[in-house]
């Protein structure tokens, strides 16, 4: 039955999704759905034993990567490095920066 739920809530999710149903209030839904398709599983306990352990540790590995690229982008943004850098490998690139500027802008 746990398997017939998570195909179940991915199809709704797809289908939902393409008729215009905003993903972000869908996705949670969808994915209670398969948890209450599931079974017998301790809904609480395996959020509170496995996943907020897991989520734990993961957040103490990453969290300084993620904390100093972000402090990285906004020097870099707020400097005008960011913007220097680009322009310079734009100009640099010759043709080929002409067409891939088109392209970007052309909507594709």
């Amino acid at each position: 039955m746990g398997l017939i739920g998570i195909f179940l809530s991915l199809f709704l999710l797809m289908y939902l999704a393409y008729r215009g149903i905003n993903v972000l209030i869908l996705a949670p839904l969808m994915a209670l759905l398969a948890v209450l398709m599931s079974g017998g599983a301790p809904v609480l306990a395996t959020y509170t034993q496995v996943f907020m352990k897991s989520l734990g540790g993961y957040v103490t590995t990453y969290f300084p990567l993620f904390l100093l690229g972000a402090i990285f982008g906004k020097v870099m943004a707020d400097g005008g490095a960011a913007r220097t850098i680009a322009e310079g490998s734009s100009t640099r690139s010759g043709p080929i920066a002409r067409f891939w500027r088109w392209f970007s802008h052309a909507g594709f």
